[in-house]
């Protein structure tokens, strides 16, 4: 050993600390941020002691280096797979109540009596028996249905249906509720048979008050409708 130079003796150390056990476990046993050692001159055993024995030298190294440059960013790895669902969660508060809907069926009223007699060459409807009065807003429409046993003693042709006519003005038209597709009766001369002609339908007038009825416009011949019984029919304002 005396021939050996400092930097020999250290290297010597170094490959000893590397290479035994021994010398890891004494490194690992000491405490702070530097270990210190002794190192015996006969065949640089490592020991630690308070005072290194007489031609044994001292031996100071850092636990930890400084620390080296930051590495590159490695590879982005693959998706992960996907998590099971998660549990329902709790139920939401219950919403405020909305305000009311418009009332489907606003009235309903029925109409019912004798058709009396209706008379031939006619160029417009006549109402053939009662009628019912009712009220609608814009928008709102008129449904109904009625039937009328009618006869002639000689015959004739007419036009028929639910009609309605304006309750203002001096001597307002009669609307048929389908317009001009209107249904054609026809009955033979008679004195002992009727024929029952029903009908119904819908309509949207427009705002306003109404007469409705069935309607007859008797304009096949000049005969009558003289052997007519009871019409019976009704009517509903409703909110399309």
């Amino acid at each position: 050993m005396r021939g050996l130079s400092r930097s020999a003796v250290l290297l010597g150390v170094t490959v000893v600390v590397l290479a035994g056990g021994a010398a890891y476990a004494l490194a690992s046993s000491l405490g702070g941020g530097t270990i210190t050692v002794c190192t015996s001159h006969k065949g640089g055993t490592l020991y630690k002691a308070t005072k290194c024995a007489k031609h044994d030298k001292k031996l100071t190294w850092n636990k930890q280096g400084p620390a080296g440059p930051k590495g590159a960013t490695g590879a982005t790895g693959a998706t992960g797979a996907t998590g099971a669902t998660g549990a329902t969660g709790p139920k939401g508060a219950t919403g405020a109540t909305g305000a009311t809907g418009p009332q489907g069926i606003i009235v309903t009223k029925g109409f019912s009596g004798y058709a009396g007699t209706i008379a031939g060459s006619a160029t417009s409807y006549v109402f053939a028996g009662p009628t019912v009065q009712v009220t609608t807003a814009a928008g709102q429409m008129l449904v109904g249905s009625a039937e009328a046993p009618l006869g002639s003693s000689a015959g004739t042709t007419f036009f028929y249906g639910l009609c309605y006519q304006a309750t203002t003005g001096t001597t307002p038209p009669i609307f048929n509720f389908v317009g001009g597709n209107f249904s054609i009766g026809q009955v033979p001369a008679s004195t002992s048979e009727r024929f029952s002609y029903a009908a119904a339908a819908t309509v949207t007038p427009g705002a306003g008050t109404w007469n409705v009825g069935y309607c007859v416009e008797n304009e096949g011949s000049a005969n009558a409708l003289d052997h007519d019984d009871y019409v019976n029919g009704w009517v509903q304002v409703v909110n399309p």
